[in-house]
């Protein structure tokens, strides 16, 4: 059966080719689609390393912009007078001064560093004692960072799991040094997943600094985070400007929340799954009625083999199994050439840090929705085609 299937496929080789070309380019379209949805559903189910739940964000700009205090010295007891009456509200649980590369804050911040004479590059966040508190990072071994390390005479910092594993592997990790060309670094902690970009994000090296805003040399200070306490609503919001205001007296300050911020990440990212969806899903509709075309058409001109096949015994049920079977064996065709081609972007790199499971599953959800496809644009003309009278086929031919 097999073998006849190929047989008619290949003596009808120029007129199957175009159906081939188009199944193939469906697959190769679905398979970079389920790719990113098999990404993406990776990314969402693997944990995040923190919690954005009643977590606020401050954007905050002194008259000087957002790097004011680097250019003015004089701006710090402002930033501390404000991290001060944060603290001593009683809806607050936990505040701190952070850099623009928050959680969700589409924004990086990358260095090289020198581990065992290798270059890595990391990802850099400026972090002081409560920023664990505030995010509820769990810290996986060691600690993060306190007043001990005030008067510590080398940098310490708290690397995430990627940069541990990459860096140290199976070895200890906690009290080894790190440098750059500018700093001398202690590990002094290691958390686990640090996704700041988001869920759908790949996982990447990164590494917090301590940066004390009531300490010397602290820098880069551009938004406040703090968390509050379950239930604290509008009345505290309008409360919290006011008294940043009489502070910070022609500074300009922005509220929103972490949760918000996570909603309009995740709005954006299914915004742009869809729109490529789309393009696909009019791709494959186009591929899916020239299919039914053709052997709709097919048929129409086969009605006398198919005639005499049913003459010579043949019943219905293998007439449509017959037609049923030369498009799944064209479908077959296109999807092992179209693995061919696929099995090149994992070499060339074309989707970044993918990893080649994900690689797997895509091309197996690309080649199951092809294979879908083509079953049914098949399976109603196989049906005409079994309910074809040898009678009647005969008499017209």
């Amino acid at each position: 059966m097999i073998r006849h299937i190929f047989r008619l496929i290949w003596n009808r080789k120029g007129s199957n080719f175009l159906i081939l070309t188009e199944i193939f380019l469906s697959f190769i379209v679905l398979f970079a689609i389920s790719t990113m949805v098999v990404e993406s559903l990776r990314g969402y189910l693997r944990p995040i390393g923190f919690s954005y739940e009643d977590v606020w964000v401050v954007n905050v700009s002194p008259p000087g912009g957002p790097q004011g205090m680097e250019s003015d010295e004089n701006l710090r007891p402002t930033y501390v007078q404000m991290l001060n009456d944060l603290r001593s509200s009683n809806e607050v649980e936990y505040v701190t001064w952070a850099s623009s590369n928050l959680p969700y804050g589409r924004s990086q911040w990358i260095n090289d560093l020198t581990i065992n004479d290798r270059e890595i590059s990391s990802n850099i966040f400026l972090a002081d004692d409560d920023f664990a508190g505030v995010l509820r990072m769990p810290v996986l071994e060691g600690r993060w960072f306190s007043r001990e390390d005030d008067a510590s005479a080398e940098e310490p910092i708290v690397i995430n799991g990627q940069l541990r594993e990459e860096a140290f592997g199976n070895g200890p990790a906690v009290g080894q040094k790190i440098t750059t060309e500018r700093h001398n670094y202690r590990v002094v902690g290691v958390v686990g997943n640090y996704l700041y970009q988001g869920e759908f994000a790949p996982a990447k090296n990164g590494f917090f600094v301590r940066n004390h805003i009531e300490g010397e040399g602290s820098t880069g200070m551009i938004d406040m985070i703090l968390r509050v306490r379950p239930g604290t609503g509008v009345a505290f919001e309008q409360r919290l400007i006011k008294d940043l205001q009489a502070i910070g007296r022609g500074w300009t300050f922005k509220l929103t929340t972490l949760s918000d911020m996570r909603a309009a990440y995740f709005r954006d990212h299914l915004l742009s799954l869809l729109t490529y969806a789309l393009v696909a899903g009019f791709l494959v509709l186009n591929v899916a009625l020239g299919l039914f075309g053709v052997v709709w058409y097919s048929i129409n001109r086969r009605r006398s083999e198919i005639g005499l096949r049913r003459a010579v015994g043949a019943d219905a049920s293998r007439v449509s199994r017959q037609i049923l079977g030369e498009s799944l064996v064209l479908a077959t065709l296109a999807i092992v050439v179209g693995v061919f081609i696929a099995l090149q972007a994992p070499i060339l790199g074309l989707f970044g840090s993918i990893s080649l499971t994900v690689y797997l599953g895509g091309m197996a959800l690309a080649a199951l929705i092809v294979y879908l496809i083509v079953s049914i644009c098949a399976w109603y003309p196989s049906r005409l085609a079994a309910k074809i009278r040898p009678a009647t086929a005969l008499h017209e031919e």
